[in-house]
């Protein structure tokens, strides 16, 4: 049976990129952009509040003052995509 993933690290950098880190060692960057609603992400930088991330450590998700969460499920799926995606150019172009 598969656990539930569970971020337990963020780290924001620029143009919405966070690098995450999940409980069982799988870490990248995610594009905040492609899971969170730009408006949401857009009134976090207005406000200031992007730049403080929190982890919500019953939920093992990233969260944000307002509400505005980032879900394991999503950022692990997009994360394993773009990574599957890179090992295979990187087989490609050798």
């Amino acid at each position: 049976m598969n656990e539930y993933p569970r971020i337990v690290r963020a780290y924001l950098r620029e143009d919405f990129q966070m690098k995450v880190v999940f409980k069982d060692g799988l870490a990248g960057v995610v594009d905040l952009r492609k899971l969170v609603p730009l408006k949401f992400l857009n009134r976090l930088q207005n406000s200031g509040d992007l730049m403080l991330p929190m982890i919500d450590e019953v939920a093992g998700t990233v969260c944000w003052k307002d509400g505005t969460d980032l879900s394991p499920v999503c950022a692990q799926e997009l994360l394993k995509k773009s990574l599957n995606e890179k090992a295979l150019e990187d087989s490609n172009t050798n």
